[in-house]
């Protein structure tokens, strides 16, 4: 089911899907760390996965709304981020209080684990972390800092190369600075959790290249 959800995803990017009913935001708190209001959706019934969904630069708005519906109504729980919120949240941050590095996949397990516990459902399921656009390049940020049984897939569509964030990641993995952007690698050896990329006729050129690479560098 989880396959599912990411696909459902993934084709929702690139074709007019059918509406679903709208989702209604829950209104208990959680500690969030240092994503800044999260938009957390909850199905009814039995959880059949988790989508952590970045949004594109323009911030979390109708279009992810209807993403995070459509999942929603496949039995997914999703925390919807507002991409501008996170990454001056992340910019902010004092590195000083981490190793001199950001990592951000510990308050993404953290969320995860809590808002699956207040469905009342048993069985956990690793998170799916995809991201449009802005989105999708910290979504494959992310997974370059990845230890493994903490994410279950990433998902990018349409992602830019690199991010808007100056401050280093927590992550072993090679970077370089174009601009006012980094562009990480991916860690040596195995992948961490499968990663997806995809393109639509709107895709950034060097958003497609820098995948082909991570791409390579990993087949």
């Amino acid at each position: 089911m989880i396959r599912t959800i990411l696909l459902a995803a993934a084709c929702a990017c690139m074709l007019a899907a059918a509406s679903a009913s709208a989702a209604e935001e829950t209104t208990q708190s959680f500690e969030t760390g240092l994503i800044p209001s999260p938009h957390i959706f909850l199905p009814e019934g039995e959880v059949k996965g988790t989508v952590m969904l970045i949004s594109d630069a323009a911030g979390w708005g109708d279009y992810e709304k209807g993403e995070a519906d459509r999942m929603v109504a496949e039995g997914a729980v999703v925390i919807g981020i507002d991409f501008p919120s996170y990454i001056e949240a992340l910019n902010r941050y004092d590195v000083s209080l981490n190793d001199g590095c950001v990592y951000m996949v510990s308050d993404i397990e953290s969320l995860s684990q809590q808002v699956q516990r207040a469905t009342g459902n048993n069985a956990y399921h690793l998170p799916i972390v995809a991201g449009i656009g802005e989105g999708g390049a910290l979504a494959l940020a992310i997974a370059a800092q990845t230890p493994d049984a903490t994410i279950g897939q990433t998902l990018a569509v349409d992602p830019l190369a690199g991010i808007p964030l100056a401050k280093e990641l927590c992550t072993p993995a090679s970077k370089k600075v174009v601009g006012q952007r980094t562009v990480y690698g991916l860690s040596d050896g195995a992948l961490p959790d499968p990663i997806v990329t995809v393109f639509t006729p709107k895709a950034d050129k060097d958003g497609r290249a820098h995948a082909e690479v991570l791409k390579k560098a990993h087949s």
